[in-house]
């Protein structure tokens, strides 16, 4: 299972992005989602059951979930007071977190039901402010970010039972991304990337990022980064990219037209999208398949909306969310077949695993990609026999699912650490 996150941009704002000429091999359809708020969020925890949440100071805020892969959403939560709820993570199948604001009032949502019911988190937060992102590194470690908080953010390492305040800062962020457990990053509204090295305990601008709004940010891999964004006059979109772990980055060369990108994920370390709108409003996606050095279009609906997250829960299947109600998922056109590894042929064990994890009856030749529950690569390799020994005693107790893929498909298999 592969997760990419994603934070909306800041609300109120009509952002445009660009038309490309080159079509992919992928198909993206609207889902009915029975609300006409605006949708500022998306999660799947897996590739059936799924969120979306949203609203403002003008549509009523919301939290929908399907248990059908986006076939159908019930409304689990909803608000007529001035609320908005912008971004949505979980920790496991059970603990969820929603962030936004009430009134001028950062607010914080929880669910311990596995999204059924949700509550206020009675903990102390900033008086004043708008919470735009929420991430989790693992089970413990979590991030929030957002404006006119007058703190970078607030941090968890205790799975959001508690909440602390980040350093002091005079800025507004739209997204937050870790490519490690202790290398971050923040989109910031006024300009540039913000990073820390120390896990959050402080924070400074990068080189070479200071060229506008950026909207969104992801780390498919620890090194390899995506931001995007838009200039502010004129108004036009940018990719920048780094390659050594935020150290310094490079804007993406494209010619592109007057626009702006709103969010960014990645289904594997190679394959992303970016969302948005063009100049005339009708939604647009963009994706790469080699790692943002190039980008296309995607086709979609006609419909006049801009798109402000995205997300993948499997390599195949995602999901983008827009004004208006607009839900999108993406279907894969790709016929893949499975690898020779496969429930009959193919093991992982033992399960659960403490210190080796064992890959027997693989393909040679094939990689494997290992990702903990909140989507965070944490080993990538290639298969050289026939048993294949890798090392996990550096890994944290939980649940991981390993991805086996060559060029003729991939097949995802889950496992259990325990020390």
């Amino acid at each position: 299972l592969m997760r990419s996150f994603y934070c909306k941009t800041f609300k109120g704002i009509i952002l445009l992005v660009f038309l490309f000429s080159v079509k992919l091999n992928a198909q993206w359809t609207q889902l009915n989602s029975g609300t006409i708020s605006d949708l500022w969020g998306v999660y799947f925890i897996n590739s059936d059951t799924g969120f979306v949440v949203g609203g403002d100071d003008v549509t009523q805020s919301i939290i929908l979930k399907t248990v059908n892969g986006g076939a159908s959403w019930l409304n689990v939560y909803s608000d007529t007071v001035r609320e908005g709820l912008e971004s949505i993570a979980f920790t496991d199948a059970l603990h969820g977190f929603v962030v936004g604001y009430r009134g001028n009032v950062p607010e914080i949502l929880v669910t311990n039901d596995g999204g059924d019911t949700w509550h206020n988190y009675s903990g102390s937060l900033p008086v004043q402010g708008d919470f735009s992102c929420v991430r989790f590194l693992d089970a413990q470690t979590g991030f929030i970010t957002g404006s006119n908080l007058s703190v970078y953010g607030m941090k968890t390492t205790d799975g959001g039972n508690t909440w602390s305040d980040l350093p002091a800062v005079t800025n507004d962020f739209t997204s937050i991304c870790f490519a490690s457990n202790n290398n971050g990053f923040l989109c910031s509204f006024f300009g540039g990337i913000y990073a820390t090295s120390n896990g959050g305990t402080s924070w400074s601008m990068t080189g070479g990022t200071s060229v506008g709004i950026c909207h969104g940010i992801a780390f498919p891999t620890p090194a390899t980064g995506i931001a995007v964004g838009n200039t502010i006059n004129p108004v036009n979109p940018y990719i920048l990219k780094t390659v050594n772990s935020g150290a310094s980055w490079s804007q993406v060369s494209t010619s592109l037209p007057a626009g702006s990108l709103n969010a960014v994920a990645f289904s594997d370390p190679a394959t992303g999208f970016a969302v948005g709108s063009s100049s005339s409003g009708a939604a647009v996606i963009i994706s790469t398949s080699d790692s943002g050095n190039h980008w296309s279009s995607m086709s979609l609906p006609n419909i006049n909306c801009f798109l402000s997250a995205v997300h993948f829960p499997t390599h195949n299947a995602g999901y983008a969310v827009g004004n208006g109600g607009v839900i999108l998922k993406y279907q894969g056109t790709t016929g893949v077949q499975k690898l020779p590894c496969h429930i009959n042929t193919c093991s992982i064990y033992p399960n659960p695993a403490t210190d080796k994890l064992v890959i027997e009856n693989a393909a040679d030749g094939a990689s494997i990609s290992i990702f903990n529950v909140v989507g965070r690569l944490v080993y990538k390799g290639t298969i050289s026999s026939s048993r294949e020994l890798i090392n996990i005693q550096s890994f944290a107790p939980g649940s991981y699912f390993a991805r086996i893929e060559n060029n003729n498909g991939v097949e995802e298999k889950k496992f259990v650490v325990k020390h």
